[in-house]
């Protein structure tokens, strides 16, 4: 158990998430601007809410993590298939789409579309993303902290 306080110990965990988040939000930029034809604006606008994504999904999956440890990747990942199969497969149950639209990727999928498309969206989306980021943060420092507290039993010399 380490006595750095526990917003260090989270940021020197999150430190790989966040550099593959920025990696990812580049690339994915890089390919996806050109090939949607956005201007300078939409561009940036692009990159920054690509960022935001990656960066909210980074904070959720370390949220998950802490709280369910190895089950929480495996839900991790079960939120990924929903979203790609209610993105992509158009005859998906009812059901599935309601629940897609209250994940952490519904926001993500609202501004990017609405930057790809020239249409209304983008603030809605980036609100639902921050509103993510935020949980996913103190999720994670709330679950992380008292994971680090020592219960006063532990602290009992043994009578041996």
């Amino acid at each position: 158990m380490s006595r750095e306080p526990t917003w260090r110990t989270i940021l020197h965990a999150a430190e790989p998430g966040v550099a593959v988040a920025v990696i990812a939000a580049a690339v994915l930029s890089v390919v996806f601007i050109p090939v949607l034809g956005l201007g300078l604006a939409s561009g940036g606008s692009f990159f920054l809410v690509t960022l935001l994504s990656a960066l909210t999904f980074t904070a959720i999956n370390q949220a998950i993590v802490a709280i369910f440890q190895r089950p929480g990747r495996f839900a991790a990942i079960a939120v990924l298939v929903l979203t790609l199969a209610t993105g992509i497969v158009s005859t998906v149950p009812e059901v599935f789409s309601a629940v897609e639209a209250i994940l952490p990727t519904h926001g993500a999928n609202e501004a990017l579309r609405a930057i790809a498309t020239g249409t209304g969206g983008t603030a809605a989306g980036i609100t639902e993303l921050l509103g993510w980021l935020f949980l996913g943060v103190v999720a994670t420092v709330v679950v992380t902290d008292r994971r680090r507290t020592l219960p006063a039993a532990h602290l009992r010399l043994s009578a041996s």
